[in-house]
Order: structure tokens, then C-alpha cells, then sequence
């Protein structure tokens, strides 16, 4: 499996938070902005692989909002069972700088799918961090807590 190009198709128009590829072809690697994660989808075909690229691991594959594959690394792929149109990817996490050259070309995903779909989308999923979800937990009991004490006295 070759490695990315230095410049993977990027999206045909982009009307964030969905990004279009208009005509996509199979076997290609194809770069978004990153994000946590996509629900990517076309609307002809079906998918038949994902590959995952070089600076990533512990991605997870949802087929139907199951997980399929909980720990995609660097350089593996997963292989589709039939009639899959859509899938999401998430766990994005990027150890890059937003500011740093080349940024936004720092997630291509090598797809293959079949059928002649013309156009493809990639939805932005935005996952909160785990510390970022306890935060918030831990930030409601203590106003649940406020207002009980509140309501005793």
C-alpha cells in the first residue's frame, strides 16, 4: 500500500461542519480539515475498505452506530461486509499543532469502494474529550448539590 501523496484530493466544496468530494474515485487517499471524527458516506456503492493513515492509532470504526473495529492503527485497514454506504471514524487525535504547515492535510484516509458514487461526504463529528465529559459531570452534581442544600435550608 503506497503511502499518502503529498497533496490527497481535499474537498470539493466545504460547507463545514460536511465536506464534499465531488466524483470520487476508489483506492485513493482522501484529506479532510481534522476533526475528532466523520461519518463519511456516498451516495452510490458501497464501501469495501478504510485504511488508516501513518501519525494515528486506537482509531474506532462504527458501522450503524456499532462499533466494528475498536483500535485502528497506523497503516491498518479494515474491510467492510456488504452494502456498507456509510461508517463513522473517531478517536482523531492529532499531535499536531493547528498552526503548523501542512495541518490541514493531516488526516488522509485511504478508501475503496464500489459503484460510481458522485459525490462523497464527510460529516465533522465533534466527541468531547473524556476529562472534558468528567468536567461536566462533576460540574452538574455540584450545582445538583448547591441546589438541594439550597431548597433544606
Amino acid at each position: 500500500m503506497p503511502s499518502p501523496p503529498p497533496f490527497p484530493p481535499l474537498p470539493g466544496s466545504n460547507g463545514q461542519p460536511t465536506f464534499t468530494f465531488l466524483n470520487p474515485l476508489p483506492r485513493l487517499w482522501y484529506d479532510p480539515p481534522t476533526v475528532d471524527g466523520f461519518r463519511i458516506s456516498i451516495d452510490a456503492g458501497a464501501f469495501t475498505e478504510v485504511r488508516a493513515p501513518s501519525m494515528f492509532s486506537n482509531l474506532a470504526i462504527l458501522v450503524g452506530g456499532v462499533v466494528v473495529d475498536s483500535d485502528l492503527d497506523a497503516g491498518e485497514s479494515y474491510f467492510f461486509g456488504s452494502n456498507v454506504g456509510s461508517f463513522d471514524i473517531v478517536g482523531i487525535r492529532p499531535l499536531l499543532d493547528p498552526n503548523a504547515p501542512g495541518f490541514s492535510t493531516a488526516f488522509p484516509l485511504w478508501l475503496d469502494f464500489s459503484g460510481t458514487p458522485t459525490s462523497m461526504q464527510w460529516q465533522a463529528l465533534m466527541i468531547p474529550e473524556a476529562p472534558t465529559i468528567t468536567m461536566v459531570m462533576l460540574g452538574l452534581a455540584a450545582l445538583g448539590f448547591s441546589a438541594r442544600r439550597k431548597s433544606t435550608a
